[in-house]
């Protein structure tokens, strides 16, 4: 499981009068475990004033990177644009993106769903002091793991999470070792030089101009089923799998194949799947548990019953390309969540194309 699924079982369940809106100048220095208790552990400082804050990530070597990683994201609130560089490799040119309000405020992000914690039966067990901060307790069972985390009685910030399994020694999650409520020095927001060229140049479309330019109506009647949503909420629906052109929205209902994998796909431990061409020119694939289910489609739409939490989707255009992405389940329904792939040019996949639930507006439910 996910260190941001077992993050959110707690976030914000004791009754803490803080106002995560509020807190916006701060430094806060954590180890957390992103892929879960298997998972490398990260050391990660955010830094922020205002309507400014920066990610700094770090982890020794590995496998993957010999040298080490460590990387920085300064996020621009107002614009909602972020810039991206990579200390290790400095050569490597700036990256840039944008980003809904959802930034990944540490306070705000741990005192969010209170009400579905409590349900879910998390309780409260007194009070200890972790990494010197006068912490509440709260422990409950999750798939069969004890878990236990320390909230600050001050700020209401997860200090510390660990998961104690059945078998097996005991996996820290997040373990925060320094909050400091003061202003960051501003060096600490200091972009390197191919980052100030990218701020000083036209800005980008923020995600919800993307939005409405490409789908029409209103950004908020969509979110993207390629980002692990906060909370788990993939239960109690089927998903309608439609393909549409961006722009006029018109179905998509023929030139492609779908395939999907709903059993075997794991982020951890991906399977290998054989791709190729048969004599009738149709793309093939297997390994896993991927099919190709574009015969199944009616009306040009796959039906997906009981959608696990997430899951890996494939199409393919011929001669103009593919598109890959594992999509994580929500669902806005009952009794169906539709999801959209919204292809820019069909003729040209290459050009990109967005995985997106529609959660409200006329797509909804159909």
């Amino acid at each position: 499981m996910s260190k941001l699924k077992f993050m959110l079982l707690f976030a914000g369940l004791s009754s803490l009068a803080v106002d995560a809106t509020a807190q916006t100048a701060y430094t806060v220095t954590e180890n957390i475990s992103p892929l879960g208790p298997t998972g490398p552990t990260m050391l990660t400082t955010i830094y922020r004033d205002g309507n400014r804050a920066l990610f700094d990530e770090s982890r020794g070597p590995d496998k993957d990177n010999p040298q080490g990683y460590h990387v920085r994201s300064y996020n621009d609130l107002a614009a909602h644009t972020s810039y991206t560089w990579d200390l290790i490799h400095p050569e490597s040119a700036c990256g840039t993106g944008t980003f809904s309000d959802n930034w990944g405020d540490p306070f705000v992000m741990f005192a969010s769903l209170k009400d579905e914690l409590t349900k879910a039966g998390a309780k409260e067990g007194g009070m200890e002091t972790v990494n010197g901060f006068a912490s509440k307790v709260l422990t409950m069972t999750v798939e069969g793991s004890a878990v236990k985390a320390w909230v600050d009685s001050k700020s209401g910030m997860l200090i510390k999470e660990q998961m104690m399994p059945a078998s097996g020694p005991p996996a820290v999650l997040v373990d925060v070792k320094q909050v400091s409520m003061t202003v960051p020095p501003a060096s600490a927001f200091a972009l390197p030089a191919s980052c100030k060229t990218l701020a000083s140049a036209p800005k980008a479309p923020t995600e919800d101009e993307h939005i409405a330019a490409e789908r029409g109506g209103h950004a908020g009647d969509y979110v993207s089923a390629i980002v692990m949503p906060e909370a788990n909420n993939s239960k109690g629906c089927s998903v309608l799998v439609r393909v549409v052109k961006a722009g006029t929205m018109e179905p998509i209902t023929s030139g492609f194949q779908l395939a999907v994998d709903l059993t075997t796909y794991d982020v951890n431990h991906r399977p290998s799947y054989v791709r190729g061409t048969g004599p009738n020119g149709k793309e093939t694939v297997s390994g896993g548990g991927i099919r190709d289910v574009t015969a199944l489609m009616k009306n040009g739409a796959y039906r997906i019953d009981d959608p696990p939490v997430y899951f890996n989707m494939e199409s393919y255009w011929g001669n103009a390309g593919a598109a890959f992405a594992l999509v994580y389940t929500q669902c806005f329904g009952p009794p169906q969540s539709v999801l959209l792939f919204v292809v820019k040019d069909p003729s040209n996949i290459v050009k990109g194309g967005d995985w997106l639930w529609a959660k409200s507006g006329k797509f909804a439910g159909k």
